[in-house]
């Protein structure tokens, strides 16, 4: 089957599109050099969100536990008044 206007059969158009782009891997090339160098890790996923990405992994924590805050708040609301607190 050969491709239509571009498109891998398989993939669509989106794969299609990234794959004629070259990439740049400078950054690629820091993350794997400062990962064990500066962070002292070998699992280069884990130090990015871990050392690199501190500040925006527990922000989404927070969002997180906000959320889950909001649900128990109205999974009590519907019990209604006397119901949930066990007497």
């Amino acid at each position: 089957m050969q491709p239509v206007h571009g498109l891998h059969p398989q993939r669509g158009p989106f794969v299609a599109a990234v794959g004629q782009h070259d990439v740049d891997r400078t950054i690629t090339a820091f993350y794997e050099q400062a990962s064990y160098l500066q962070a002292h890790g070998r699992n280069i996923v884990n130090v990015i969100l871990v050392d690199f990405r501190s500040l925006d992994t527990l922000g989404e924590i927070t969002v997180l536990a906000v959320a889950a805050l909001g649900v128990f708040a109205l999974m009590r609301l519907r019990d209604g008044p006397g119901q949930g607190d066990g007497a």
